[in-house]
């Protein structure tokens, strides 16, 4: 939030070991800002102090949105599927578009638990490219 207007959203729910990004909105006015960068920065930072190991986040995006995927790569997000005429695209064909399954694998820290000697806890992550 700056001055009272929501910036930016990012939505994601965790699933078992996975968090899935469902929604990544920047306000026109706030793009071109590093909104999407500091959403994604502290996205990964909740996974990194998860309770319980994450092993990757995935998400999905338009096969043709450019800039998106640009900063989805930046973040270490690389293809592993496709979902074949997923969205609508507004235009006077009424065409369809694929959407591209991203992922970042993500490589847990584990330290031994106090409680539980032998036994492993995740403690925190780094992206694997």
């Amino acid at each position: 939030e700056v001055d009272g207007v929501a910036c930016g959203l990012l939505d994601a729910r965790r699933i078992g070991e996975e968090i899935e990004i469902l929604d990544v909105l920047t306000h026109p006015d706030y793009r071109r800002r590093g909104v999407a960068r500091a959403l994604f920065s502290a996205l990964h930072n909740c996974a990194a102090n998860a309770h319980g190991p994450i092993t990757r986040i995935i998400l999905e995006v338009r096969e043709d949105n450019e800039a998106a995927r640009a900063l989805y790569a930046a973040f270490g997000y690389v293809p592993f599927g496709r979902r074949k005429n997923y969205y609508a695209v507004r235009d006077v064909n009424d065409r369809r578009a694929d959407a591209l399954l991203l992922e970042r694998r993500v490589h847990c820290l584990v330290r031994a638990s106090a409680d539980a000697p032998g036994r492993g806890q995740a403690t925190g992550f780094s992206g694997e490219h």
